[in-house]
């Protein structure tokens, strides 16, 4: 009776679902991830060869070849509004990774960006999930003070802004990420 009485306490989850009603709703919702490598990655090794429809997975995208047909690789973009000729590449590049925008310099309060891809998505799509937006990181920490040569450490920690002046702090914790 006790094991009975916790489950009726817990809420109807996704994955109490038949798995054909879990497959279908599945399909129906869409998501989108952007995965930031802050040093750097081999993007040969992450590039499909070839473009178009019939491009094959290269080796580490090969976890996704169940979903293949579904997945959309984007490559060849440069993000212009982080090259600028001043020191401090890294928070300029990592706070302009998803919003295209130059940040603001500086390591006080008065931040400035733009809205991020995922946070615009969110806005219109995001009602299709459970949540909305979710934030995930490995690495925490603040988001005052300088951290690379006058930038703001918000703009060093953050690649989700939902507006100008307010960075999507990430989750680092496995078990709250889950909870």
């Amino acid at each position: 009776l006790r094991g009975a009485g916790a489950m009726i306490a817990l809420p109807f989850l996704e994955a109490m679902w038949p798995r054909a009603a879990r497959a279908q709703a599945a399909a129906t919702a869409r998501r989108f991830l952007a995965w930031y490598v802050p040093n750097g990655i081999h993007m040969p090794d992450w590039t499909p060869a070839a473009t178009g429809a019939a491009y094959t997975l290269p080796a580490i995208l090969q976890p996704l070849a169940p979903v293949r047909d579904e997945v959309i690789v984007l490559s060849g973009l440069a993000n212009l509004a982080a090259r600028v000729n001043v020191s401090g590449d890294h928070a300029r590049g990592t706070g302009s990774f998803l919003t295209a925008r130059t940040v603001f310099r500086t390591a006080g309060n008065d931040i400035y960006n733009g809205i991020s891809l995922d946070q615009r998505l969110a806005q219109a799509i995001g009602s299709q999930t459970t949540l909305p937006s979710l934030q995930l990181g490995a690495e925490s920490g603040g988001s005052t003070g300088d951290c690379d040569s006058g930038y703001s450490c918000a703009y060093s920690r953050n690649i989700s802004w939902a507006g100008p002046q307010t960075p999507l702090a990430k989750e680092t914790n496995p078990v709250s990420a889950f909870d």
